[in-house]
């Protein structure tokens, strides 16, 4: 199981999905997610079961197919975590 965040132009996200292939790594999950919340433009956050950071994703593409660019700067992870955990604080 993965834990995503999704942060997009007009979407906050949050939710669990199975990894099909857990050696794989989140990206199938990832791409699912913003695929089914039809996040064309945005972050993604992937967590483990504990909650702890994963990777964040960049979501890139044009309404039709999704493209991830994995960033593993863990600077880049700190700051996008602590955005979206205001932006959590603020929508619920």
């Amino acid at each position: 199981m993965v834990g995503l965040d999704a942060w997009g132009e007009a979407t906050l996200e949050r939710g669990v999905l199975p990894l099909q292939d857990p050696a794989a790594g989140p990206e199938d999950a990832v791409r699912d997610l913003a695929c089914a919340l039809g996040l064309v433009e945005g972050a993604v956050l992937a967590r483990d079961p504990t909650g702890a950071p994963l990777r964040l994703f960049q979501v890139q593409g044009d309404g039709r197919c999704v493209d991830l660019a994995p960033l593993d700067d863990p600077e880049a992870v700190a700051l996008f975590t602590d955005e979206f955990g205001a932006l959590w604080a603020d929508a619920v």
